[in-house]
């Protein structure tokens, strides 16, 4: 298909997109959630395809080819954080203000199209380089150490993973480790989180990169003792996407071929559910990926809008500026719209910048966000595009659900661009 026609079904494939959500929403989500706090208000079907015009006509701005880190975070924001903020707040919330919604629309959108553009920018020249064997001793001495502080801190055992075989048990791996994360020290539970989202998915790539199928089978195994561990889906999820990625991105017209790929599953898995009655997909994927952050952006913004905002006091500003709550935001909100002290209501990196200055730290994190992407591309257009895309895949996904400064430390960015600059260059 031609590039029009590309667009086209794009924008097609994007109404039919949101009015499915929100069909999931009224039938599935809401009456199976609303004791936790969700709410609904019912729109008329011209309301529900009004609000869907712009998201849907945003689409056009996604990039043909996953070429850099800005485009393949493009995608991500778009299906995770353009559609469902700029759609669900209209069933989820009473009354919309647009004073107050007007300005985080326009910089979220603005974010999002200078995203899809960062790869055609003229990148830095970038001299400095570290021979290829040094770079990679280094990546896998930074492996093996992370790994063996893993082991030695949380001392993983495959047997306890082999024998779960109830979402109960499943559950209690994961209370199991909330309470042992309270018993190690920080650095561990860094090492805990690179290693999950960055460094063994990297090493599974590296593997098929290199056709080691030692490398992969190490990775596969030190990815399953993560799990067993913490028992988060996402620790699996996040080396089926590198491995997606991977070759998805060695492909034409790539960028195209994820956008139908996402909204072809979730319009399948929604119409299944209707069809079989069983809101099985909705409940799971469909709520997770997609409604929780237009729900939550909802509740931030309704919340914040009254202008006591937590500047930063709860993170790098801590004992220098006096908090104005007592708990984060997202224990706040978990508190005000889910009445649970205990929720940790983590929203998308825009939302949270919301609730420490309002609009005004939503534009300046969004330009360290596009300053960042761009010295990332700098670094990464010398490198094989598969590995370099499939390395970021995991931390960049985080910025759907963490503030900004989480996902560049805990989250991986940060490690991630190290590793960058120490992968062996692309064949030329």
């Amino acid at each position: 298909m031609s590039d029009t026609t590309n667009k086209f079904c794009m924008i097609l494939l994007s109404f039919i997109f949101i009015v499915v959500i929100y069909i999931s929403y009224k039938y599935s989500i809401y009456p199976f959630y609303s004791y936790m706090g969700y709410t609904f208000f019912e729109l008329t079907f011209l309301k529900l395809l009004l609000i869907s015009i712009i998201p849907a006509l945003l689409s056009i701005f996604l990039p043909k080819n996953l070429i850099s880190i800005s485009d393949l975070l493009s995608y991500i924001l778009y299906f995770q954080v353009i559609v469902p903020s700029l759609t669900i707040p209209f069933y989820v919330l009473n009354d919309i203000d647009f004073s107050q919604w007007f300005p985080y629309w326009f910089g979220i959108v603005s974010c999002y199209i200078l995203m899809t553009y960062l790869s055609k920018f003229k990148t830095l020249k970038i001299d400095f380089e570290i021979n290829d064997k040094l770079g990679n001793l280094v990546i896998f001495s930074i492996i093996a150490m992370s790994f063996l502080v893993l082991i030695l801190s949380y001392k993983p055992d495959i047997n306890l993973l082999m024998s779960t075989t109830t979402i109960d048990e499943l559950y209690s791996l994961r209370m199991d480790y909330r309470d042992q994360n309270e018993n190690v020290n920080i650095f561990a539970r860094y090492f805990f989180s690179w290693d999950a989202k960055v460094l063994i998915p990297l090493l599974v790539i590296l593997g098929i990169f290199y056709k080691n199928k030692v490398l992969i089978f190490i990775g596969v195994i030190s990815q399953l003792l993560i799990f067993s561990i913490n028992g988060q889906k996402s620790v699996v999820l996040g080396v089926l996407l590198a491995i997606g990625i991977y070759f998805l991105s060695k492909k034409d017209k790539s960028g195209y071929k994820l956008f139908y790929i996402i909204s072809c599953s979730i319009i399948l898995f929604v119409l299944l559910d209707l069809l079989l009655g069983i809101g099985v997909f909705s409940n799971i994927i469909v709520r997770r990926m997609f409604v929780v952050p237009g729900v939550l952006t909802s509740y931030y913004l309704d919340f914040y809008s009254s202008g006591i905002f937590h500047e930063y006091s709860d993170s790098f500003f801590s004992g220098i500026i006096e908090p104005q709550y007592s708990q984060t935001a997202a224990r706040v909100i978990g508190l005000i719209y889910f009445n649970r002290e205990e929720l940790a209501a983590n929203v998308n990196f825009f939302s949270a910048a919301y609730s420490n200055f309002g609009i005004v730290s939503v534009y300046i994190e969004s330009i360290i966000l596009c300053l960042m992407l761009y010295v990332i591309h700098s670094i990464g257009k010398k490198k094989d595009r598969a590995v370099y895309l499939s390395l970021f895949v995991t931390p960049i996904i985080a910025l759907s659900d963490s503030a900004l400064f989480t996902t560049i430390l805990t989250n991986g960015i940060a490690l991630a661009t190290l590793v960058l600059f120490l992968l062996s260059k692309k064949n030329e």
